[in-house]
């Protein structure tokens, strides 16, 4: 983790020294920077009336078995609704739905997006929210994005890492507000381990800290930074047999994380929540 959050204050320090403010993304990509540093960078070779996802077209395919529906309005395609292929047509071609694909990788893996750019490091693969889009998200598997797109009445749910029904969870439609904060930090609201740096009003690197971590959106150079978001045990990130202890106080509010680390021979268990047996520790016990 310290090696991830260490790209997103490398590629800060470059802009840094190369212009005053932070350059704009194709500026970005022609350099090479954050590409390859970790963070996902959002591409904005669309003209700014169109909605991407509609690929300059009234009907294209938001994935392997869905179809996004467009209308030119205002200079510009707008997205109206996606819609999931029925079941007699399960998969989406030139923006119609049929019977069968051409696309092999179609029957079991989704589409690969250049949209999102994932770091090839083990502690930041998983599930990220798109940072314009409620319906959409992505999927970082070592390294590569894979892009999946909610139907028209539900939004993508960082919580539960899945797609819910809007009308019942209005909470959950989120999105990155960089248009009112360029080259600062935000927070993801539901989730505030994940994180955003505004390149422009349209454009903004995603990353995000361990589970219970939350970086300082008022200073980037700054770690990420355990909190309590429930009373509990935190695995610590970088120390594997110290964890965080997260106490209820009066009023249900909750203490400042303490850190507090395992005995002698045993390492901390995120999943268990607990201290446990090493095994390194109990193979060398057997067979002294």
């Amino acid at each position: 983790m310290k090696l991830a959050y260490s790209s997103l204050v490398l590629l800060l320090a470059v802009w840094s020294l190369d212009a005053a403010s932070p350059r704009l993304p194709a500026e970005l990509q022609r350099r090479g920077l954050g590409w390859g540093l970790g963070l996902g960078l959002v591409s904005t070779h669309a003209v700014a009336a169109n909605n991407p996802q509609c690929h300059d077209r009234s009907r294209s395919c938001a994935s392997c078995n869905a179809v996004n529906v467009c209308a030119y309005v205002g200079m510009g395609y707008r997205l109206i609704s996606s819609e999931a292929c029925p079941d007699d047509k399960p998969f989406c071609f030139n923006g119609q739905c049929q019977k069968t694909t051409p696309y092999e990788a179609c029957g079991s893996t989704p589409p690969v997006t250049t949209d999102f750019t994932c770091i090839d490091d083990e502690e930041v693969q998983g599930y990220y929210p798109a940072p314009f889009s409620c319906g959409t998200y992505y999927v970082c598997s070592k390294g590569v994005a894979y892009v999946y797109n909610c139907p028209a009445d539900q939004v993508y749910d960082q919580v539960s890492a899945s797609c819910v029904r809007l009308d019942k969870n209005p909470g959950s439609c989120n999105s990155f507000n960089c248009a009112a904060n360029v080259n600062k930090y935000l927070l993801y609201g539901p989730d505030p381990s994940v994180y955003a740096f505004c390149v422009s009003a349209t454009s903004a690197l995603v990353s995000k800290c361990p589970e219970n971590y939350r970086m300082n959106p008022f200073n980037g150079l700054e770690p990420c930074r355990p909190y309590c978001s429930s009373a509990g045990r935190i695995a610590d990130a970088d120390v594997p047999n110290a964890y965080y202890n997260c106490l209820e106080l009066d009023g249900g509010r909750l203490s400042a994380p303490l850190k507090e680390y395992c005995p002698p021979g045993m390492l901390f268990s995120a999943s268990a929540k607990r201290c446990v047996q090493n095994p390194a520790s109990q193979n060398s016990t057997e067979t002294s």
